[in-house]
């Protein structure tokens, strides 16, 4: 049965969310659950989402989660360091996180090189996982993508493979391969322990890589996801379409939540330290719920 407005504005009032505007439309088909954790997270978390908190608890690894990060276009470990701040920290607490740097060097006259170069200095090596272009819908592929797939999937398999993927833009676009492609391998072939027990996809562009492998995006993905982006960032929300919200639907509905917030602009993390403290503390909460220790 569909929720009431007079439900729906008690929980509003419950979870002292009166600053958050909402859909009666769209939310009056909502479980109750779904609207309180919409309302608790400030307006930040929506269904398609139930990941850990509808999934049954893990078998135990027995150690610290394996967490591997893949960076943007044009970036390195050392950016995306700084670019993830307290992130970093929290993934530290964690697991043994490390990095996982592109394979290709990305040209100087790239016009993200320039941006990167003003923010992050010029000294830095910028890199990338492949070389990007787009279909004929305006949505991102990649030339040479089995090669740079295959690159990727033995650098990581070089570092022990990872039980967690964290990726930012291109990363994220990589991360849902890995995904796919960890689920489909079984764990000897990925070089992990198991597939992937967790992802974290943050502003992902318009996945036309699906066309390109489509093999490994027959089902729906099951990995434990989470999505974030800036409802602000005009590189991965075009006329072509939502990149963000077209990768989360790459995954079952059950196991992907969403995570909006301000930014601004195209980054992985908000400036909001409110917005900043729920997006850290939501992927804090997948880890330890798809990655306990004991």
């Amino acid at each position: 049965m569909p929720l009431s407005l007079a439900t729906l504005e008690a929980l509003q009032s419950e979870y002292m969310a009166d600053d958050v505007p909402f859909d009666f439309t769209k939310m009056s088909v909502w479980t109750e659950d779904q609207v309180a954790r919409f309302f608790e997270s400030g307006g930040a978390v929506e269904p398609g989402a139930a990941s850990h908190l509808d999934t049954p608890a893990r078998t135990p690894l027995g150690r610290k989660p394996r967490i591997a990060v893949l960076h943007g276009t044009a970036s390195n470990e050392a950016i995306v360091k700084i670019q993830l701040g307290k992130l970093w920290s929290v993934l530290r607490e964690l697991g043994d996180v490390f990095v996982v740097e592109g394979d290709f060097v990305v040209d100087e006259d790239n016009p993200l090189t320039a941006e990167m170069r003003k923010f992050f200095g010029s000294s830095h090596v910028l890199k990338e996982y492949g070389r990007p272009t787009m279909d004929s819908r305006r949505w991102r592929t990649y030339d040479g993508l089995d090669e740079s797939f295959e690159r990727l999937e033995h650098a990581l398999e070089e570092r022990g493979g990872a039980d967690v993927l964290i990726g930012f833009s291109q990363g994220a676009n990589f991360t849902s391969l890995l995904c796919a492609s960890a689920a489909q391998a079984g764990a000897a072939d990925f070089g992990c322990h198991q597939p992937v027990r967790a992802a974290v996809l943050l502003a992902p562009a318009c996945p036309g890589w699906v066309k390109q492998k489509p093999d490994l995006f027959a089902t729906p993905l099951t990995t434990p996801a989470l999505v974030g982006y800036s409802d602000s960032d005009m590189q991965v929300i075009t006329p072509a379409g939502c990149g963000p919200d077209e990768t989360a639907r790459l995954f079952s509905s059950s196991s992907v939540q969403i995570v909006k917030h301000g930014g601004p602009g195209h980054r992985p993390l908000p400036k909001d330290p409110d917005e900043l403290a729920r997006l850290i503390e939501a992927i804090r909460n997948l880890i330890t719920a798809e990655c306990p220790q004991s």
